[in-house]
């Protein structure tokens, strides 16, 4: 095993995708350099709290958290962020949560994520309501200057929105948007 987690930790590439917290724990332990993908998608609440989790230190070895579709709450939503061991995160997807504006506040105000490089906020079920002020948390974050991927699909986008996202101060290294099915209209391009 060693040889081959090593491996991996080298490459920064998850070695194990993991849907309870325990397990995560226990394979720190194993491989204390090593990365994972932590994938709570629909069953956050069937393994911990958002207090439990946001206390874990296992998170620094999270390379790719998925918070899909868990009705989580801008409460929960921000102690999850206030974690310290947060910053090795590099992937994070919350779509489809119904999020408020103060979570997409805490998203850009979030010191934790300083080394994320993909975002997904892709909502398919359309709950999220995002704001010109929503959107400037992220765009104009000083923590999410290594965000490379942001996916906004799904999403209902004005030619506010597209404003923000065209007149960005911290999205500088940003290669890919993910702006399908945000019902965007010939307002938007102007």
């Amino acid at each position: 095993w060693l040889p081959y987690l090593m491996e991996h930790a080298a490459q920064l590439r998850p070695i194990k995708t993991i849907r309870k917290l325990a397990v995560l724990e226990e394979w720190v332990e194993r491989a204390p350099f090593a990365t994972f993908n932590l994938d709570f998608n629909s069953v956050l609440y069937e393994s911990t709290s958002a207090e439990g989790l946001a206390a874990c230190p296992a998170l620094q070895n999270v390379h790719t958290l998925s918070l899909y579709a868990n009705d989580i709450g801008s409460s929960a939503f921000r102690t999850i962020l206030a974690s310290p061991s947060l910053e090795n995160l590099q992937y994070l997807v919350i779509g489809s949560n119904g999020l408020a504006d103060d979570a997409w506040l805490a998203i850009g105000e979030a010191n934790s994520l300083r080394n994320l490089q993909r975002l997904d906020l892709m909502d398919f079920s359309r709950d999220t309501k995002i704001t010109p002020e929503s959107m400037r948390a992220i765009t104009h974050s000083p923590h999410l200057t290594n965000l490379r991927t942001l996916d906004l699909s799904c999403s209902h986008l004005e030619p506010e929105h597209c404003r923000q996202l065209t007149n960005t101060t911290g999205l500088m290294n940003l290669r890919t948007l993910n702006l399908s099915f945000s019902n965007l209209d010939s307002a938007c391009c102007e």
